[in-house]
């Protein structure tokens, strides 16, 4: 009854009233992330009273071609796609608060979240965290041919952490 009211005929089963692909683009599959861990040893001096330091580093990397962007043909049309950056995010339940301080780091809703690769440093004893979930984040420019103001979209996608 309302929707006829409002001139609308037919609204079963919600359809809306574009015929066209929606969205300004996705990704093919679900990205998958390398994750290489490499240790290195910092001799102490017992003499000097000081102990090991072990240094970790973990190096993620998008493993290609494991999802690729496609763009929506109607957006394509219309503007210019630039300045395509895809980075990898991590989160930790328990954030290790030695990395805060060596890695690059944002604080997303209340949640610290490590971008690309970073390192830890421990003295006496390595140890190295494995983080609970990976995402990958797309963003790029869409620059109207029109000559309107470019806009930045970004998106992020849950990643596959294979190794």
């Amino acid at each position: 009854m309302e929707c006829r009211r409002l001139g609308v005929d037919n609204t079963e089963p919600y359809f809306p009233a574009y015929s066209e692909p929606m969205g300004v683009f996705y990704i093919t599959g679900r990205p998958k992330v390398n994750l290489t861990v490499t240790e290195r040893v910092i001799p102490g001096n017992p003499r000097e009273g000081t102990q090991h330091t072990f240094v970790i580093g973990h190096n993620f990397a998008i493993q290609d071609p494991s999802s690729n962007i496609v763009f929506n043909p109607s957006l394509i049309a219309v503007a210019d796609v630039e300045n395509i950056t895809q980075s990898v995010l991590t989160y930790y339940n328990v954030t290790p608060s030695v990395l805060t301080g060596i890695a690059a780091h944002e604080n997303i809703g209340g949640t610290t979240v490590f971008v690309g690769s970073y390192g830890e440093i421990y003295s006496p004893s390595p140890r190295s965290y494995r983080p609970d979930k990976v995402v990958v984040r797309v963003s790029f420019d869409v620059v109207p041919k029109n000559g309107a103001p470019r806009s930045t979209i970004v998106k992020t996608f849950l990643a596959d952490l294979v190794n």
